[in-house]
């Protein structure tokens, strides 16, 4: 049977993608990549979105964490949350509980808090919110 060697979360925005990459390099540090249509084979095949992402990286010194492009159908309704960002949520382990809730409150600036982060009988520091981009998440220490 065959194995996984890494499941990373690739998100599709409708436009968005360069503010949020940019917002979530800024919750969780790393390094970011963003390759735009524009600088892509696809130049020519989406002569309407030359400034948008055709595919960005957040990577730590270990490796990439976060994945992310405009959707070229998407992109058509521009400022509108990606309808498919229900039935998921990015998970991310902190280093201890002080690094999480620095996560959690800037990961849910503009957003929604879900569950406040504190202290639950599974862990020292736990929280769920949705993002200002309609992407929920757990954040636990």
């Amino acid at each position: 049977m065959p194995q996984a060697k890494l499941l990373l979360p690739y998100l599709t925005f409708s436009g968005q993608c360069e503010e949020a990459m940019k917002f979530y390099q800024s919750c969780l540090g790393g390094e970011l990549e963003i390759i735009k249509y524009k600088d892509s084979q696809k130049k020519d095949q989406y002569p309407h979105l030359q400034d948008k992402v055709i595919h960005s990286s957040l990577k730590t010194s270990q490796a990439p964490i976060l994945l992310a492009c405009d959707d070229p159908v998407e992109c058509e309704k521009p400022n509108a949350p990606f309808v498919n960002h229900n039935g998921y949520s990015l998970s991310v382990t902190a280093e201890n509980v002080e690094e999480g809730l620095e996560i959690f409150n800037l990961l849910v600036s503009d957003g929604e808090v879900v569950i406040p982060f504190g202290k639950t009988h599974f862990s020292e520091g736990f929280g769920m919110l949705k993002d200002k981009y309609g992407i929920s998440w757990m954040i636990c220490q």
